[in-house]
């Protein structure tokens, strides 16, 4: 899920989350005669069902302390729950359109709501819809209004000001707003998507050694931009360069459709080393490619690999690059199929193609000859 969507389905959650505990920190109603009555038998009973040496857990208790509806709480979450209803729509249709009127709307709310939940979820909305804009420094100015009444959502916060000094080249603030991130904030959703950002921001101050330790125990899950992160990392260091040229190389064959795979290759073709792999990395990575719907670098990657195919690869080959010039060349992608020496499955993709071209046509002849 994109960051955008995130954080549409955070405004959303943050509003169900402020009906969900205002319902439940509301004092229950004083008991009646007849609850009072019935209370009365009840340590009997429950001391009969209880199981002898059960603890609860350090963690269970400081957990249940912590979700205590004191007096102070509920009146706050009242507070949030009410005022935060009219800026609900407000905020999603700024992240969404950020029109003028739309940040006026947010903002203006925001100061009306000074001091509260409510307003720092405004300015909140207000950073991000900045940070879509790429307006930096304005992002920065409202997501530090948003900070003092962040709660739980303080690591959007930290996590957004760190993607605006980045973008603004402040690498040193980078690593100070994201430094220990993954202990201070371990629940939260950007633990993944803070690791290139602060591994990068640790290259960027020289510190290269930090950031490839940083980077490759942050490895996994694999991500491309890790990948890069690391990889040109690798590349600053005087002793592993050529470690640096095997990741980046690996992010090039194995996830070629993303972005930092197109980076990779303008490193690599800027050190002198040629985008040449295997026949098997080049054929995962045509069929990744065509699995993305990049049909035209699919077609590119099929066709230079036919170079490399065996005579018993070739039909597959074949077949591969006309199934993918089908979506920018027809003509090209028919007569390839009627020329290849396919078998096996291979021949099968190839009936099915030319009887997918032949219904399209509605060749009803075609269809039922490449059916028998």
């Amino acid at each position: 899920m994109s960051i955008k969507l995130r954080f549409l389905a955070v405004i959303l959650l943050t509003f169900t989350t402020l009906a969900a505990a205002h319902q439940d920190a509301v004092p229950a109603k004083p008991p009646t005669h007849k609850t009072q009555a019935k209370k009365k038998s009840a340590p009997a009973k429950t001391a009969a069902k209880k199981k002898p040496g059960k603890r609860v857990s350090p963690a269970a208790g400081r957990a249940a302390a912590k979700q205590k509806a004191t007096p102070a709480k509920v009146r706050r979450m009242t507070r949030a729950f009410v005022a935060s209803a009219n800026l609900k729509v407000m905020a999603r249709q700024l992240v969404e359109n950020r029109t003028p009127a739309a940040y006026t709307g947010v903002e203006d709310y925001a100061r009306r709501n000074a001091g509260s939940d409510a307003g720092g979820l405004a300015w909140l909305a207000v950073g991000y819809a900045h940070v879509l804009d790429e307006q930096y420094p304005q992002a920065i100015v409202a997501l530090e209004k948003a900070k003092p009444h962040a709660g739980e959502l303080s690591d959007y916060i930290r996590y957004l000001e760190a993607i605006s000094y980045g973008a603004q080249g402040n690498s040193a603030k980078v690593v100070e707003m994201l430094r220990n991130f993954d202990t201070e904030m371990p629940e939260s959703i950007f633990q993944n998507d803070v690791v290139d950002v602060y591994g990068s921001a640790l290259n960027a101050q020289g510190k290269t050694q930090e950031a490839i330790a940083y980077l490759e125990a942050h490895r996994l899950p694999t991500k491309a931009s890790v990948e890069l992160a690391l990889g040109k990392s690798y590349l600053h260091s005087t002793q592993h360069s050529e470690r640096g040229v095997e990741i980046l190389k690996h992010l090039y064959f194995t996830m070629p459709a993303s972005a930092e795979a197109a980076e990779a290759a303008v490193q690599l073709t800027s050190l002198g080393s040629e985008l040449e792999g295997t026949y098997a990395e080049e054929k995962a990575r045509g069929d990744a490619l065509a699995k993305a719907g990049r049909w035209s670098d699919a077609a590119h990657a099929y066709a230079h690999l036919q170079s490399k195919a065996s005579a018993d690869e070739m039909s597959n080959v074949q077949v591969a690059l006309a199934a993918a010039l089908r979506h920018t060349n027809i003509r090209e992608s028919r007569a390839l199929l009627e020329a290849a020496q396919a078998t096996g499955e291979a021949n099968a993709q190839r009936l099915y193609l030319l009887g997918e071209m032949a219904r399209n046509e509605n060749n009803e002849s075609a269809v039922v000859q490449n059916l028998e």
